[in-house]
């Protein structure tokens, strides 16, 4: 999972690990390189195998577009920016209100619209930012979903511009298998599905001039581009994040290590 600064090179398998029958998985390219700097594990015994998500579940249907309307009435001619997390610090929404503000004052963006889904703790303090931003007609906050394919299925882009822990979130997963273009903090596992140009855009952690230049790069391409954009992200999540295929990665590993230790 995450990797944390804290943790002791024991975690990552204590005394097999002198006995040479340790295997470590990851999640992403990330964290294997983090726990080999930093905790001193052999990177010959770590496998990577890339976090995976249920992409029968995160498929796109003309019946979820209705719906998604629905749930998710936003103004007419909006361009819409989707952010699904935990109202928290970390999370660092206020970096995308501060983005959205921007872009409609200088003009770039006048129809951004921010569509935030979560709970937490930092609610009270996004709504009054709303306000002070004069950004009533550009931003809602909606409550935490179990059916967050719909939230991906109204907007044009997802935004993820944490600036804490992250490891590889299952929000760029979900929103790339539905077809969705991305940007993200520069950080952890993140630019490892977030590739510039491809499948979305990164930008330097709580940089609102990068975040705001991220999302109206996506904004002004043509909507040949970004159809291109959308396609690939959802062919790296099905070829590389199925969860099903990653179940099963690990499985063979698990099998292997056993076969050598009989």
């Amino acid at each position: 999972g995450t990797p944390d600064p804290t943790y002791r090179k024991y975690f990552y398998g204590g005394p097999l690990l002198d006995k040479n029958q340790c295997s470590v998985i990851t999640i992403a390219q990330y964290t294997k390189t983090f726990i080999v700097e930093h905790m001193g594990v052999p990177a010959e015994i770590i496998t990577n195998v890339y976090n995976g998500t249920d992409t029968t579940r995160f498929k796109r249907t003309p019946q979820m577009a209705v719906e998604a309307m629905k749930r998710y009435p936003c103004v007419e001619g909006a361009f819409v920016v989707g952010c699904i997390g935990s109202y928290e610090e970390r999370k660092a929404q206020i970096v995308l209100l501060q983005a959205a503000k921007k872009l409609i004052d200088d003009g770039r963006l006048p129809n951004i619209y921010c569509l935030l889904v979560g709970e937490g703790p930092d609610k009270a303090m996004l709504q009054e930012k709303i306000e002070e931003y004069n950004l009533e007609k550009n931003a809602v906050l909606c409550e935490f979903t179990k059916e967050p394919f719909y939230v991906y299925e109204r907007c044009n882009l997802i935004a993820l511009p944490s600036t804490g822990k992250e490891g590889l979130p299952n929000v760029l997963l979900e929103a790339l298998a539905m077809e969705k273009p991305c940007v993200a903090t520069r950080s952890y596992g993140m630019a490892e599905v977030v590739i510039d140009g491809k499948t979305g855009y990164c930008f330097p952690s709580g940089d609102v001039n990068a975040l705001a230049d991220a999302i109206v790069k996506i904004a002004h391409t043509s909507e040949e581009e970004q159809t291109q954009m959308s396609q690939n992200g959802k062919e790296l999540i099905f070829s590389e994040h199925d969860k099903a295929k990653q179940f099963e990665k690990i499985l063979d590993i698990m099998k292997e290590k056993a076969a050598v230790a009989l």
